[in-house]
C-alpha cells in the first residue's frame, strides 16, 4: 500500500508497512526488535490488536517494528531483511514462518486429482486475496485512527470481542481445498521440499551475520481446529502427519542450536470457548483474528524479554505449564507427540 493510505483507519508508513513510523537508530530510545513475514505480518485485524503491537504492551522495553506482505516466503524475506530490516541495525530479528505455505520456496508438488480442481481452487484464492486487499484499502469509520482506543475500534468492528460475529471469507468447501492444499504439501513429506525450505532459511540466517535472530512458527488451522483436520484427511490421499513441519523445524533448530518459538502447544491449550471452538482464526479465512494476535502477541513478548533482558535463549519450544498441554491436545496425531522438553526452555506466558 502507498505510505499514508490506511488500513483498518490505520495510516501506512512511509515505508509501505502496515504499522507507525520506522525511525533511525539515533532518534529510538528502546532496543529494537524487526519482525518479518507474510499475511500474518501483514495482519487482518486493526494495528492496536496486531500481534507486535500486543508484545510491545507486554514488554514495553523494546520496540517491534512489523515488515511483512500477504503472499511472500523465505525467499521474499531475505530481501526484506537485507533492503529494510538490518539498515534499521535492529537488536533482534524474528522471521514469522506461517507453515502453511512458506513451506514452499519453489513450484510446490502437484496435488491429486481426485479431489483438485485449479481452476476452482484459483478462484477462491484469488477472491480471497482480493477480499484482503478490499479490507486493507477500506477506509472505515474511525476518525484520529492512530489513537484509537481499544473501545472505539470494538465498536466499529465487534467481531474483534466476539468472533461469533464474523462472516467468512470464502465459501466452506474453497476454504477446506485450501486447507488441504497446505497439508499435502506440509504435511505429507515430499521429498525434497523441507531441504529447499531449510536452505532458503540457511540463507536468511547467513545474511543475518551477528544481528541475533529467532524464528516464530505460527500454525495453520488445520493444526489447531479438530473438524476441519478431520475434512483435510478426507480430502488427502498421502498418509499425513498433522505436526510434521513443527516436528522438522524442531530438528533443524535443535541441530544447529537456533531459537524458535513454537506457537501450536499454545493455540492448542487455549480454552475453548462456549459453542466447544476455540476462534484464534477468521471464520474461513486462514489469518489469525484477535484472539490469535493476542496469544501471538504474549508468546512475542516472551521471546523478546528472554533474549534481550535476560540474555537467554528461549528454547525451541514454548509448552503451558502443569498438566494443561496434556489435556486439551484433543487426539492429535493423526495425532500430534507433545515437544520434548527443551534445557533451554522460555518462561511460562504471564497471565
Amino acid at each position: 500500500m502507498q505510505p499514508g493510505a490506511e488500513r483498518f483507519s490505520f495510516p501506512i508508513n512511509s515505508f509501505g508497512h502496515y504499522d507507525t513510523e520506522f525511525l533511525p537508530p539515533s532518534e529510538r530510545s528502546l532496543p529494537l526488535v524487526v519482525t518479518i513475514g507474510d499475511s500474518f505480518s501483514y495482519g487482518v485485524v486493526p494495528h492496536h490488536y496486531h500481534y507486535t503491537t500486543v508484545a510491545e504492551r507486554e514488554f514495553p522495553g523494546a520496540e517491534v517494528y512489523n515488515i511483512g506482505f500477504p503472499g511472500t516466503n523465505p525467499v521474499d524475506y531475505l530481501y526484506h531483511l537485507v533492503e529494510e530490516a538490518l539498515p534499521l541495525q535492529p537488536d533482534l530479528v524474528v522471521i514469522a514462518l506461517y507453515v502453511g505455505n512458506d513451506i514452499v520456496v519453489e513450484a510446490p508438488p502437484a496435488a491429486p486429482t481426485g479431489w483438485y480442481d485449479a481452476q476452482r481452487y484459483m478462484v477462491g484464492v484469488v477472491w480471497h486475496r482480493i477480499g484482503i486487499l478490499r479490507r486493507a484499502q477500506s477506509r472505515n469509520w474511525i476518525q484520529g485512527s492512530a489513537d484509537a482506543t481499544a473501545g472505539d475500534l470494538a465498536i466499529h468492528y465487534p467481531w474483534l470481542t466476539d468472533p461469533s460475529l464474523e462472516t467468512p471469507s470464502m465459501g466452506e468447501e474453497t476454504f477446506t481445498a485450501l486447507a488441504a492444499r497446505n497439508a499435502y504439501i506440509g504435511a505429507a513429506n515430499h521429498p525434497g521440499v523441507y531441504e529447499r525450505f531449510f536452505a532458503a532459511l540457511s540463507n536468511i540466517e547467513s545474511a543475518a551475520g551477528d544481528v541475533p535472530l529467532a524464528f516464530l512458527i505460527i500454525p495453520d488451522e488445520y493444526q489447531v481446529n479438530d473438524e476441519l483436520w478431520q475434512a483435510v484427511v478426507e480430502k488427502n490421499e498421502l498418509p499425513l502427519q498433522r505436526d510434521l513441519p513443527q516436528v522438522k523445524i524442531r530438528e533443524w533448530a535443535e541441530a544447529g542450536d537456533r531459537d524458535i518459538v513454537d506457537l501450536l502447544p499454545l493455540l492448542l491449550a487455549e480454552e475453548p470457548l462456549p459453542d466447544g471452538q476455540r476462534h484464534l482464526y477468521h471464520l474461513r479465512d486462514s489469518h489469525f483474528n484477535a484472539r490469535g494476535n493476542a496469544l501471538a502477541g504474549r508468546a512475542l513478548a516472551t521471546l523478546i524479554e528472554a533474549r534481550l533482558t535476560e540474555g537467554e535463549k528461549p528454547g525451541v519450544a514454548m509448552e503451558p505449564s502443569g498438566d494443561e498441554s496434556s489435556s486439551r491436545r484433543n487426539d492429535l496425531t493423526q495425532s500430534m507427540p507433545a515437544p520434548e522438553p527443551s534445557a533451554r526452555a522460555i518462561k511460562p506466558l504471564r497471565s
